[in-house]
């Protein structure tokens, strides 16, 4: 909902294989005041809902916009919208960079929340709630092999069930699911199996989404 104002873009501003000028990109950036005006009209609209829309597209130290709010500037809500806004642009990626692992996305976004113990603690809160590895992320196991998580338990992060689809060779592979909490996972034991990192979506040719829809 956040992007809402994007329905009044014109269709070629909307591919994200396209590299804006400067004309463009300020025309894209009007997308909040144009969802803004939309809820607007709508009689008692959530307050909190306007924030998120008003505020997703700032930034810590006010280099985003419109307003150029600084994060002390923010609500929560509108904090927690533009978490979820960078985090889904960089695991998606576009013309402008590559898309990354959603573990890796977590990485940069903590990084760059050190300067700030209050953008800290909503991007460790947001880790707790999503997991290093979320449901759908493509993972690579100790064995080399290639799976995609199908289940992300609060209390087993790093052990979850998955289902693995390609080989060691990183081709495809008869898909078996895989309950890494019932896996040996000391590296000093046979056939012991761990996730040894994260993939971006469409790695190998893997589309998570087919997989389970």
């Amino acid at each position: 909902m956040h992007d809402i104002g994007k329905q009044k873009l014109a269709p070629t501003l909307l591919d994200d294989d396209t590299v804006y000028n400067k004309r463009q990109k300020l025309a894209v950036q009007a997308h909040v005041r144009l969802g803004l005006d939309m809820l607007e009209r709508i009689q008692d609209f959530p307050k909190v809902a306007i924030e998120m829309v008003s505020e997703h597209q700032e930034r810590p130290g006010g280099i985003g916009y419109p307003a150029r709010k600084d994060n002390e500037q923010r609500g929560a809500a509108g904090m927690l919208a533009g978490l979820v806004d960078q985090f889904d642009v960089m695991i998606t990626g576009n013309a402008r960079r590559a898309p990354l692992a959603p573990s890796e996305a977590m990485g940069e976004l903590l990084s760059a929340s050190e300067a700030s113990a209050r953008d800290t603690l909503l991007v460790e809160q947001c880790i707790q709630a999503v997991g290093r590895f979320p449901s759908g992320s493509i993972v690579e196991l100790s064995s080399g092999e290639i799976g995609v998580i199908s289940l992300s338990d609060p209390e087993r992060r790093l052990r979850p069930v998955l289902h693995v689809v390609a080989d060691s060779n990183k081709q495809p592979t008869s898909v078996r699911e895989v309950d890494l909490k019932s896996s040996k996972h000391d590296p000093s034991k046979p056939k012991a199996l761990w996730i040894v990192r994260g993939h971006p979506i469409g790695a190998f040719g893997i589309q998570p989404g087919a997989l389970f829809g």
